[in-house]
Parts: structure tokens; sequence; C-alpha cells
């Protein structure tokens, strides 16, 4: 839902800038977009990028749990995501301030406080998904590594009923 709102303002946005006021504003769409920062349309934009990465990085956050959870090991479930979820935290802080910066009149999307917010908002995000990955690839290793992995006491070496059906099947 909120993907197809972001694009729906996306689109707007797009022709609102380069079609209705193409040349009614003098200094082009460049110029309109920079005095036209304010506006509903493009807070509501902004809001929206904000959200959608806040809540993918919440779907990353609850994938690393998962992964953690079926491994066997609901402690080191907890202990994993105890620094994501911090930055998870700092980073929607960060995305509010944003998206509270960026929409005061006389502020633009490149002016020096919208600006130091939203990188310190992505750069926190970007943290938060490079500390998910390490997680995830520490739990592979875990679970690739050979401690982890049961020995079998009795293998049975005979090709089972189901696997011989798909033999003959394929031939």
């Amino acid at each position: 839902m909120v993907e197809t709102i972001f694009v729906i303002i996306q689109a707007r946005t797009v022709q609102v800038l380069y079609v209705d006021n193409r040349k009614l504003y003098p200094g082009g769409p460049w110029a309109y977009f920079f005095a036209a920062q304010n506006l509903a349309i493009n807070i509501i934009f902004y809001a929206t990028l904000f959200s959608l990465t806040f809540l993918s990085d919440c779907l990353v956050l609850w994938r690393c749990w998962v992964i953690w959870v079926s491994a066997g090991r609901k402690l080191w479930a907890i202990l994993a995501i105890i620094f994501p979820t911090i930055f998870l935290v700092a980073s929607f802080v960060m995305g509010t301030l944003w998206t509270l910066q960026y929409s005061q009149p006389g502020l633009s999307f490149y002016s020096a406080h919208p600006l130091a917010h939203g990188t310190s908002f992505y750069a926190i995000s970007l943290r938060l998904n490079g500390n998910v990955m390490y997680q995830v690839l520490k739990v592979r290793t875990i679970i690739m590594s050979d401690q982890f992995i049961q020995p079998q006491r009795h293998i049975d070496r005979r090709p089972s009923s189901r696997r011989m059906h798909e033999i003959r099947s394929t031939v």
C-alpha cells in the first residue's frame, strides 16, 4: 500500500514539475522544484520514502530473527538482534527528524539540516542492513559447520523407493 502511494505521488510530482509548470515558472522545472519544496505532494513523497525504508529495515530485522530461531538458538537470536534493533530505533528517529525538517517552509531537500538528517538516516539504515547480513552469514557458517550437524549413527545406503521411482521415471 505504501509503495502504491509512493509511485502515485512520484508520478504526480513528475507531472507537476515537468508538464504543468514547464514554461509557466521562470527558471524552468528545476527552479520550480526548489521553490515548491513545502507543497503537500513533496512532503508526502519524502514521508512515503521514509516509511518504505523503515518498513524494509523492519522486514530485514524480522528475517534475521527468524533465521536465528530456526537455527535452534533462541538466546543467540535475542543477542543477535539487540544492536540491529538499536540501529532501527535510531534510524526511525533520524528519519522522523528528516521528514520534519524537510517539511518546514523555506527549507529544501538540499538545505543543510534536512540533508544532514537524510544522510544520517540512510547511513544508519545501511549499517543496520550490513549488521543483519553479517548475522545471517554467521548463522550460515554455524549451520554448515560440522559441530552443528549431528552425526547419524546408522546410515542406510540403499536408495529409497521414492528416489528409485524418480530415477525410473526420468529414464
